[in-house]
C-alpha cells in the first residue's frame, strides 16, 4: 500500500524564521546592556543560519510552476539513483509527469505529476513499481489516443 505524502509549504516557515531573526536583532541596537546584545545577537545568527540552511537544502525542490516556494523539510535527504523507476515512467512525451524522487532513512518520496506525491517505505517499493507500471500504461495510452485525435 502506498501512503500519500502531504508535503508542507515551507514558504511561511521560511518567512517567519527570517522575520524572527530580524526582530531578534532589534534589541542588539536598542539596548546598552552587553549581555543582552550578545544573547539576542547569537539568537538572530542561529535563526538566520537556519533560514539559509532550509533554503539551500531544499533549493532544488522549489516548485517553480506556482508562484510559491514549495519547500519540503526532509532531513537527512540524499539523492538516489532512480534509473529503473524513470525507465518505467517515461512515455513518448518528455512531459511524463515525473518530477523528482528523494530518499531518506525512512523511505523514498516520489513526486509524480503536478499534485501526486507518494511516500514509499522500503517494505512497499515493489508495490510502488507495480503501480508505476499501471500509471505509465494508462498515461501513455491516454497520450497516444490524444495524439490520434489531433
Amino acid at each position: 500500500m502506498i501512503l500519500k505524502y502531504k508535503a508542507k509549504r515551507g514558504y511561511l516557515i521560511l518567512v517567519l524564521t527570517l522575520h524572527s531573526a530580524i526582530l531578534c536583532l532589534l534589541p542588539v541596537f536598542l539596548t546598552e546592556n552587553p549581555q543582552v546584545k550578545w544573547l539576542f545577537g547569537i539568537i538572530s545568527l542561529i535563526l538566520i543560519s537556519l533560514t539559509v540552511g532550509f533554503y539551500s537544502r531544499t533549493y532544488y525542490l522549489l516548485n517553480r510552476d506556482s508562484g510559491f516556494l514549495d519547500i519540503y523539510f526532509l532531513f537527512k535527504v540524499k539523492s538516489i539513483n532512480l534509473c529503473d523507476i524513470i525507465n518505467l515512467i517515461e512515455c513518448d512525451s518528455p512531459l511524463s509527469g515525473f518530477r523528482y524522487a528523494l530518499s531518506s532513512e525512512n523511505g523514498v518520496l516520489i513526486k509524480i505529476g503536478k499534485y501526486d506525491e507518494y511516500f514509499i517505505n522500503p517494505r512497499n517499493t515493489h508495490a510502488f513499481i507495480e503501480e508505476i507500471k499501471v500509471w505509465k500504461e494508462k498515461n501513455c495510452l491516454e497520450r497516444k489516443i490524444d495524439k490520434k485525435i489531433e
